[in-house]
């Protein structure tokens, strides 16, 4: 699998959150080598995703949810294999680490 820079690539994936596994379509553009842009749509709102960079196929960005309880900041490092499979963690203030797991759609 190789990312090419100006193309856009949807991934849907699943983050083990504390209430449960929660659906997220990740909508990324690659702006260079080493920088991409993008947002998430989760539990029926789109965030910014914020701070990306890539190294290959390993990407790391924040995302900041707001949710009925407050603003998450979230930190997230995933990596995408030669099948598409996405796997990573994402990492909030006073919770566990989250498993994310899914795959590129397109």
């Amino acid at each position: 699998m190789e990312f090419k820079c100006g193309n856009d690539y949807r991934f849907d994936v699943q983050i083990k959150s504390p209430m449960g596994w929660i659906k997220i379509i990740a909508l990324l553009t690659l702006d260079g080598d080493t920088e991409f842009h993008g947002s998430a749509k989760l539990m029926g709102m789109e965030v910014m995703l914020t701070n990306c960079a890539r190294n290959g196929r390993h990407f790391s960005f924040e995302a900041s949810p707001k949710l009925p309880f407050g603003v998450v900041n979230v930190q997230i490092e995933a990596d995408v294999d030669d099948t598409g499979a996405v796997t990573g963690v994402a990492n909030a203030p006073r919770h566990r680490p989250m498993e994310i797991k899914g795959e590129l759609a397109q």
